[in-house]
């Protein structure tokens, strides 16, 4: 259920980005202008996406810096089991 509401969310981000940057800042009663956030969702180096990105190197990251104890694990002991078949790092 988590999952499908994620995709959800993914999806209606993607399909109308100034949509979604009205939302934010009405269910967050935000102070910034929906030009703000819309220019933050659209930008191009942004991605809304289910598919893992960069995780493996942010918790390595994470791990040599001291701000968790463990030694990251591989990408699949971190997400659900139905992104496994995603690409992703």
């Amino acid at each position: 259920m988590f999952a499908a509401a994620l995709k959800e969310a993914t999806d209606t981000i993607n399909a109308d980005k100034r949509a979604a940057a009205e939302l934010c800042i009405a269910e967050a009663k935000s102070k910034e202008s929906v030009e703000d956030v819309y220019r933050i969702v659209a930008d191009p180096s942004i991605e809304f996406a289910m598919m893992p990105r960069q995780i493996g190197n942010y918790a390595q990251f994470m791990y040599e810096d001291g701000l968790i104890k463990n030694r990251p694990a591989p990408r699949k002991d971190l997400f659900f089991k139905n992104v496994h078949g995603l690409p992703g790092n």
